[in-house]
């Protein structure tokens, strides 16, 4: 499928970007909060509150719009949010927040119009496999990206992090450009506020995706251990930058190591069961880490969460 070779590369440079970033900004900011918690919950308000409203207006916008030329716009605010943190970000909490604010305003742009470049490169009969390649590629960004944080913190500190962070962001938004261009239909060409209640009004009219996307966003916003990552390494297991990196990434590491079972043995246990099962692991590997004073024992409980999730 050489049509969606770029769009394969930037998948990947984006999400290794993007988990760079993620990693850097949480570490960073216990570190300027003197590791305090309150520095990383201030991180998280200032990425979700502005997304909500941004996202609704993102679906209208990719509605009537050139969708690679929205999802590049937005890749490069980020990469440019990323520049201002590496220059800064590094000494001031307040930077930190502001620049994190404004990365969360212009990534939400990206995602509503990200979803509909792939069924516009590919046929129908090459859509799954072309779906398959474009998880794999994030997946391996998303597992490269934590690990290599930890390594750039302990050689170059936040700010060289941030830097390489949006080196690769902005790399993933110029890859792009080797896509063709891809039109809204021709029948819609204008942002209508019409279209954003009737998304508004389908999610509270269809429950079960109402109560699917509250627990997640709940289970975003309260379950995050990951957030708390830089305190758990710091202060607990007393360990640098390159521990927590790892740790970062082990999560996505037993996500990416069950995707992978699960393509070579598909079927391999009912849904239900498998849920259950999924379920049961999640919150007894969540506990041992809980307990845990072993870097490794961590590393595995981490994964092990990331597998069952």
């Amino acid at each position: 499928m050489p049509g969606v070779r770029p769009l394969l590369v930037a998948r990947l440079l984006r999400a290794f970007g993007g988990r760079l970033l993620q990693a850097t900004l949480f570490w960073q900011a216990t570190m300027l909060a003197h590791g305090s918690p309150v520095g990383v919950m201030w991180v998280g308000v200032v990425e979700f509150l502005p997304s909500i409203p941004m996202s609704l207006l993102a679906g209208a916008i990719a509605d009537v719009t050139n969708r690679v030329r929205m999802v590049q716009l937005s890749q490069l605010g980020v990469g440019l949010g990323a520049l201002g943190l590496a220059w800064l970000g590094g000494d001031s909490l307040a930077a930190l927040l502001a620049l994190t604010a404004a990365i969360g305003v212009v990534g939400a742009f990206e995602m509503p119009a990200m979803g509909t470049v792939l069924p516009n490169l590919v046929s129908r009969e090459r859509f799954a496999s072309a779906v398959a390649l474009s998880a794999t590629m994030r997946n391996v960004g998303w597992t490269l990206g934590p690990l290599a944080s930890g390594f750039a913190l302990a050689a170059w500190g936040a700010r060289g992090t941030f830097a390489l962070a949006a080196l690769f962001t902005l790399a993933s938004a110029l890859t792009l450009a080797l896509l063709p261009r891809i039109d809204a239909p021709a029948e819609r060409r204008e942002v209508s506020l019409r279209a954003i209640r009737e998304g508004v009004a389908f999610v509270r009219r269809e429950r079960v995706v109402l109560g699917a996307m509250t627990l997640d966003m709940f289970a975003v916003i309260f379950a995050g251990a990951t957030a708390l990552l830089p305190i758990y390494t710091t202060e607990i297991l007393h360990l640098d930058a390159r521990a927590y990196g790892a740790l970062f990434g082990a999560i996505t590491i037993g996500t990416f190591a069950t995707s992978v079972i699960l393509i070579l043995r598909p079927g391999m246990l009912r849904a239900g069961r498998a849920l259950c099962i999924a379920v049961a692991a999640f919150g007894a590997a969540t506990i041992v880490f809980g307990l845990s004073r072993s870097f490794w024992l961590s590393f595995a409980a981490l994964a092990a969460t990331g597998m069952a999730d």
